[in-house]
Formats: structure tokens, C-alpha cells, sequence
């Protein structure tokens, strides 16, 4: 499958045709290729988790769940196993569980300088100092926008990296 294009938007930059449809296209060739590097998926990622479970869980938070966390954790609920990790360092696969505990805060742990990592609309999807983060609000005909985190010595997201290289979903 061909990559769509990358688009400059209002917010940094997308990708042509952004949506949960598109990355339900899109997760079954990434996992192609972290098989092709050596990646025993099978073993080290979690099996897919359904809509309700991933909807009681947002209901919980109060946070309006967009369809992209679905086809998220429709592909996989995380990793159970972090030697994966030699092949995508740094970008812990998060499971739905972990996504709450880390959103709920109850261990007060920094959730970063920026304001939006305060804001709560955003929820992190995966990696600890780099990952993806996704704002959660009500539907809409916009893809909800997707932040990468960074951590170059201060947190915060990098507009301009090498992030715009891979698909990297920006959209409002």
C-alpha cells in the first residue's frame, strides 16, 4: 500500500484522507512490517480488545471516544511483552488499561510542561518521553488531531521533525 501524502494544515502537518479508516488500512501493513524486522507479534502485543470494552472504559473518563481509539485497540490492546522494543525504541504500545491509569493520574505523575498535555481532551496512546497522543472530542466530520510527544530535553510536541516522515495525523 502506497503511504497517502503528507499535507501541510492549520495545525502542522497530515496526511491525505485521515481517519479511522485509513488506519485501519494502515495497521495491518505496519504490522506487516514489524514482522518483516523481526518482531514476533504474535507474542509480544496484547489480542485486540472490542468497542464496548474500549467505550466503557472512555465513559469512565467522560471523554467522548473517537474511532480511531476503537481501531486502535481493535488492532491490538497493547504490548505484553517489551523485546518488540529493540525494533521501534521508546514507543511503548500503551493498553487500554494502562491509557486510563495514566489519564486518571492517581499516582500524580508529571503529565508534562505543555498546556495541552494538561488539557483534558488529550489522552496518550503510547511511549513514555516519545509517543502519540489523541484529543478526544464530541464527533464530528473532522479526524481528531494526533500529537507526537518528543522529550529533547524538555516535553513537548516537535511540529517539524522527523516525524513527518512517517504517517503522522494532525487534522482539525
Amino acid at each position: 500500500m502506497q503511504l497517502p501524502a503528507t499535507v501541510e494544515v492549520a495545525d502542522g502537518l497530515s496526511v491525505d484522507g485521515a481517519s479511522a479508516e485509513l488506519l485501519e488500512r494502515l495497521l495491518p501493513e505496519f504490522e506487516m512490517e514489524l514482522r518483516r524486522a523481526g518482531v514476533a507479534v504474535d507474542e509480544c502485543f496484547a489480542p485486540p480488545i472490542g468497542r464496548s470494552t474500549v467505550a466503557a472504559a472512555f465513559e469512565r473518563l467522560a471523554l467522548p471516544l473517537p474511532e480511531e481509539v476503537v481501531t486502535w485497540f481493535g488492532w491490538h490492546d497493547g504490548v505484553v511483552d517489551l523485546t518488540w522494543m529493540k525494533a521501534f525504541p521508546k514507543f511503548e504500545f500503551y493498553s487500554l488499561e494502562n491509557v486510563v491509569d495514566r489519564y486518571l493520574n492517581e499516582r500524580g505523575w508529571p503529565k508534562g510542561h505543555e498546556d495541552w498535555q494538561w488539557n483534558p481532551e488529550w489522552i496518550q496512546l503510547l511511549g513514555d518521553n516519545n509517543g502519540l497522543a489523541i484529543e478526544c472530542l464530541p464527533p464530528s466530520d473532522v479526524s481528531p488531531r494526533v500529537r507526537p510527544l518528543s522529550h529533547d530535553g524538555e516535553w513537548g510536541t516537535q511540529p517539524d521533525n522527523g516525524t513527518r516522515k512517517s504517517c503522522r495525523c494532525v487534522r482539525r
